[in-house]
Parts: C-alpha cells; sequence; structure tokens
C-alpha cells in the first residue's frame, strides 16, 4: 500500500508556493489552501467593516462582538448549504418527479469540510478583532481556535494530495453520479469500494453517455479520499507502460505512485462502445500488450494485472463475444471468478 508522508507533504507545499500560476497551473493542494484563505478573508473583512460601521454611532460594539456576529452569520450561512441538499433529499422521497441521489452522498465527509470551512472564518474575524484592539479573551479564542484547525488543515491537504496524484481527468464524487443503473449493480460499486484485499476486478460495459467513465472517476475518488493511492489512465497509456522496465520507470517517476503500485486503479478507454458495433481492442489483443507482444508470458505484468485492484471502462455491453471474453481472459490470469464482477450501463 502506498502512502504519503511529511517529505511528501513539503514538498508538495514547496511546489505550490514558489512560482507563477500562470506558468506551472493550479493544484488540488493549491486550490484548497486558496479557499480557506478567502474563508480567513471573508472572516476578517466584514469584521473591519462593522467595526468601522458602528464607531459611527453613538454607542459602538466591542470588536469581540463584531468578530461574534460575522462568526455567526458565517455559521448560519454554512449550515444552509450543508443541510439544503439534505433537506431536498427529504423531500424528494415524497415526490416522484424529484430525482434522487443515485449513490448517497458521504454526509460526514461534508459535514467535516463545511467545519472546518466555519473555523476559518472564525480565524479571520477574531484575527482581526486582535488586529484592531488587544485583549487576553481574544488571544485565548485564537488560540483555540488554532490548536483545532491543526489536525483538519493537514489532514484535508493530505487528501487533496491523494487526489491529486491519481491525475483523475476530472474532479467528481460518487453521489454527483445520476444515471441508470440498477440495484443489483449499485451493490457491485459499494462492495468493491469495501475491498480490503487485492486482486478485485469490476468491468463497466456501456454505450456511450452511459456514465461508465464518470462512475469509475466517482468512485476511485472516494477512495482517494480514504487516503487510498489511486491511479487513472487510458487503455492506450497502459499499453506503452506494459512494455517500459521497472528500472527505467522508476527513474522517471517524479510521484509517490505510479500505475505498477497504485492501491486502486482505473483503465478507461480501452474500447470506446458505441457508435461502434465491435470492439477495437478485444481481449486477446490486451493480453498480447501484456505480454509484451511476446509469444510467451510475461509473468510480471500478468501478475501485476492479477494482483491490482482495477475498474476496467470496456465498450459496449451484450454483445458477444465481450463480456465473457474479458472475463475468461482475467480468470486465465489466474483471478478466481468471485473477483470479478460486470456491470452493464
Amino acid at each position: 500500500m502506498s502512502t504519503l508522508n511529511f517529505k511528501n507533504a513539503f514538498s508538495q507545499l514547496k511546489a505550490d508556493l514558489i512560482g507563477k500560476d500562470s506558468h506551472r497551473g493550479i493544484t488540488l493542494t493549491y486550490a484548497w489552501m486558496a479557499n480557506q484563505f478567502g474563508h480567513f478573508c471573508l472572516g476578517a473583512i466584514p469584521t473591519f467593516v462593522s467595526y468601522t460601521i458602528s464607531k459611527t454611532k453613538s454607542d459602538p460594539k466591542p470588536i469581540l462582538y463584531c468578530a461574534l456576529i460575522v462568526t455567526l452569520f458565517w455559521f448560519i450561512f454554512e449550515i444552509f448549504n450543508f443541510l439544503a441538499p439534505l433537506a431536498f433529499n427529504f423531500f424528494s422521497k415524497k415526490y416522484a418527479h424529484k430525482k434522487k441521489y443515485t449513490f448517497k452522498p458521504k454526509w460526514g465527509n461534508i459535514a467535516y469540510d463545511t467545519t472546518v470551512d466555519v473555523f476559518f472564518f472564525a480565524l479571520g474575524a477574531f484575527s482581526a478583532s486582535l488586529f484592531i484592539n488587544y485583549s487576553t479573551l481574544n488571544i485565548y479564542i485564537l488560540l483555540i481556535i488554532g490548536v483545532a484547525l491543526i489536525y483538519p488543515t493537514i489532514d484535508w491537504f493530505f487528501i487533496k494530495m491523494y487526489q491529486s496524484y491519481a491525475e483523475y481527468p476530472f474532479q467528481f464524487r460518487l453521489s454527483q453520479w445520476n444515471n441508470e443503473i440498477n440495484e443489483n449493480d449499485k451493490e457491485k460499486v459499494i462492495a468493491f469500494l469495501k475491498k480490503e484485499n487485492t486482486g478485485n476486478h469490476l468491468l463497466l460495459f456501456g454505450e456511450k453517455l452511459s456514465g461508465k467513465t464518470s462512475l469509475a472517476v466517482g468512485a476511485c475518488n472516494e477512495l482517494s479520499i480514504k487516503k487510498n493511492a489511486c491511479f487513472y489512465l487510458t487503455g492506450t497509456k497502459l499499453y506503452s507502460l506494459l512494455f517500459e522496465e521497472s528500472s527505467l520507470e522508476q527513474s522517471q517517476k517524479l510521484r509517490p505512485w505510479h500505475w505498477k503500485d497504485a492501491d486502486f486503479l482505473i483503465i478507461d478507454d480501452i474500447n470506446p462502445g458505441y457508435p461502434f458495433h465491435e470492439e477495437i481492442v478485444r481481449a486477446t489483443d490486451f493480453l498480447r500488450f501484456v505480454d509484451s507482444l511476446k509469444s510467451e508470458p510475461n509473468t510480471k505484468n500478468r501478475n501485476l494485472i492479477k494482483n491490482s485492484n482495477i475498474i476496467w471502462v470496456l465498450g459496449n455491453c451484450g454483445t458477444p463475444p465481450f463480456p465473457a471474453e474479458w472475463i475468461e481472459m482475467l480468470q486465465g490470469l489466474g483471478i478466481p471468478k468471485n473477483k470479478i464482477e460486470t456491470i452493464c450501463l
């Protein structure tokens, strides 16, 4: 299992803070820090403004009151942001025309994120209060807020690193996926996310726009948030990587993990699906790539595929021999049938 450490975090922090955004782009860790700095400012600036306005009145409010009022305002605002989707989901059960969540959101994770946001609002508000008027009470309040933010700040920074190093083509939560899927297939996705051993394979079949890629990304993103090392790549990319020697790959690797040592792997776009009615890459072709186009089996590559947890994004469903051929290929690699699940979208 690949894990990140504080050395990785300091390297990422250095990369985020040094250099120009227009040149190097924006990372998820940088975006998270910028977001929290925005929350800090949205706590500090209204505190300054409200105190300035109160001073023009005959009975100015103490600055601590201003900081408290601003914090309460953002607390109520964030609670509304958090509870509104919950309320919508509740009422959607009563009204058939309302669309429900296919996969339930991780409300605990969202509540955790909301709490951290409120604490950053409070940090900004009471920092402004201290800047305007020093008080021992204000110092104590800031110390409490600061200590409370140490763990979640480190935790969220690491989560964003896990998401970033997965190299997903887009950011997507599983609860955002609202395509059609039957209950049995839905349970297969949920069960895959709970797997703690290795060598599990989930095969996604479906036509174009059936939601195969977004389902795979949403599922693995939930695993990234739980600090699993995930990695996304297309079939075309994998075909070339299968020919690389491990020593060469290690020398070029500028990241904590790659596809060979990820906990979970997405192999996308192996076949396009409709309007193509035939497979461009059949299971037998894929196996030839695994064997490096040699007549004898490539044991190293075969074991990598066998022992990895993989979500396969394949082509059309329901046209023989597509699903059966891929299942047989995986079983030929020594993967037990009970570790192979298929979903047709």
